[in-house]
């Protein structure tokens, strides 16, 4: 599996105007865990008002 250890979204669409995000990720040898400071919700909402002022 892999830890996700951060979060966050592309300045960048996509081809399609999609919102594109990017992980920072360790490979481990067992099921991964996601860092308990990521606020996943947050970082989507984040990059909808980013977009959505555009």
């Amino acid at each position: 599996g892999y830890d996700v250890l951060e979060l966050s979204y592309s300045p960048i669409t996509g081809g399609e105007g999609n919102i594109e995000f990017l992980a920072h990720l360790r490979k481990v040898p067992e099921s991964g865990t996601i860092n308990s400071a990521i606020n996943m919700a947050e970082v989507v909402s984040n990059a909808h008002e980013q977009f959505d002022h555009k």
